[in-house]
């Protein structure tokens, strides 16, 4: 093992830990922190002899299990048969005279009408799989280990990497499945302002813009926000609070009003999912919370998921961190939008369901391998005629 002496070093570091060098000084790490090595940068002997080769003692695996953000979206499941069929009755029929309050000498009451109600039913029956192989050696790697329980860990270590990067692939599925929903209200507010995602002034039922009807609110002598200012301005997000909580109270009232397709629906408040951009629920937790008494009056009043970008990872920025570029499933339509901090929705308004991971197996015999496809299938839905509110600032 390689000695590095570090007491002229560790000195001059107590000298700035209790404040007698003034003066940052530039700290040498480069012979103190290892960052580790392939196996020829770290072989090394014992510092007598220089001849025993130091050993291995101990392995560690990064064997870290990853969850999907959204799991509340996934719903059941079934093995046999394809078609998921959900009935619906519309309808509400209309009220007619009550007769036993008009009666007339002489007049015939008729008691044999048939009056129907109207029924629909609407049915999904597709399906969106893909499988992960991996070869799993049966000699040629045992050398590297000690014990059968060593070996048997690493493969263990292969499978969970497995796992987690078909969950990463079902994460983003799921995403793709709220952004499409996501989508598809934006186009129902403004289908000319989808091709540029430019919704800068314009609100809805159903897409609420918060910036603008917050900037609404204030007079005419103030200084509209922009989308980043509304995030750290705590009286905005007080009323946005104020906005969420009237959604809470609409929502199990059944309306046309909060749906795309104008159908009669409600949601009680334990159908209700929420999933929101983190940054938006810290700002809320940081500058509403922190010095409040009565902080129940200003707490997010609803359980949600926290997501900290809706499509695209690569860029934590606000912009595009809020922002989504799809084209919708079914419609075909091509939506931009940023800008988005809360999705309100029905459980039945999206859905991940008839999922059917399995594993398949093909030994190699000739050269002592084995094979595995670890397959994944799923129903990825929207359901159009469910509540489904976006919550906005552009």
């Amino acid at each position: 093992m390689r000695y590095t002496q570090i007491a002229e070093l560790v000195n001059d570091m107590t000298k700035e830990y209790i404040g007698q060098e003034a003066t940052p000084l530039q700290e040498d790490l480069s012979n103190v922190v290892d960052i580790g090595g392939a196996i020829f940068d770290v072989a090394g002997f014992d510092i007598i002899g220089k001849s025993l080769v130091d050993r291995i003692g101990k392995v560690k695996m990064m064997e870290r299990v990853y969850s999907p953000r959204f799991k509340s979206i996934y719903k059941d499941g079934w093995e046999f048969g394809s078609i998921m069929q959900r009935v619906y009755i519309d309808e509400l029929p209309e009220a007619e005279q009550n007769q036993s309050y008009l009666l007339e000498d002489g007049q015939v009451y008729e008691t044999n009408k048939f009056t129907a109600i109207k029924w629909y039913a609407k049915y999904y029956n597709g399906k969106e799989t893909f499988d992960v192989p991996i070869s799993i050696c049966d000699k040629q790697i045992r050398s590297a280990f000690q014990s059968p329980q060593d070996l048997a860990a690493f493969v263990s270590f292969i499978e969970n990497q497995i796992e987690t990067t078909i969950t990463v692939k079902l994460d983003k599925m799921i995403m793709a499945t709220i952004n499409n929903a996501v989508a598809e209200t934006f186009y129902d507010l403004d289908s000319t302002a989808a091709a540029t995602g430019n919704y800068s002034g314009k609100t809805g039922t159903r897409a609420v813009n918060l910036l603008k009807l917050y900037n609404d609110t204030l007079p005419d002598s103030a200084t509209p926000l922009t989308p980043e200012e509304f995030l750290r301005t705590p009286e905005a997000i007080r009323f946005s609070v104020k906005i969420f909580k009237d959604y809470l109270d609409k929502l199990p009232v059944l309306s046309t009003q909060f749906n795309v397709m104008g159908k009669p629906r409600f949601t009680p408040y334990d159908r209700m999912k929420v999933y929101a951009y983190a940054p938006f629920i810290n700002s809320a937790d940081v500058y509403l919370q922190s010095d409040i008494y009565h902080n129940e009056l200003t707490e997010i009043p609803f359980t949600y998921e926290k997501t900290p970008f809706w499509q695209n990872a690569g860029d934590y920025s606000f912009d595009v961190a809020t922002s989504i570029d799809v084209k919708t499933g079914g419609n075909g339509h091509e939506v931009k939008a940023s800008g988005i901090l809360m999705v309100l929705a029905d459980e039945w308004s999206m859905a991940v369901c008839c999922e059917d991971p399995r594993t398949t197996s093909h030994y190699v015999a000739s050269a002592e391998f084995t094979n595995y496809w670890h397959k994944q299938e799923a129903m990825y839905v929207n359901d159009l005629s469910q509540p489904l509110i976006v919550f906005f600032v552009a």
